[in-house]
């Protein structure tokens, strides 16, 4: 379950160092991490307060879920 509701993170993780890797060979005079890291926590607060809904119902059915195996119903 903790997978499944970090995947969205971790691929936009993935996907913005991947692209901040190319512009970094493209422009070795620029610093990109440096510049581009304020960037990259507001992209994930955005991407946490969109998607803040959906993980609480995912972990919230799954909690149900495993309740109800636990109680035997």
């Amino acid at each position: 379950i903790g997978l499944q509701m970090s995947a969205p993170f971790v691929v936009l993780g993935l996907v913005f160092y991947l692209g901040m890797g190319l512009i970094g060979r493209m422009m070795p005079q620029l610093q990109v991490f440096f510049v581009v890291m304020p960037a990259t926590i507001w992209v994930g607060l955005a991407l946490l307060a969109l998607l803040l809904a959906m993980i609480m119902g995912w972990y919230v059915t799954h909690y149900e879920s495993e309740l109800a195996l636990f109680r035997g119903a």
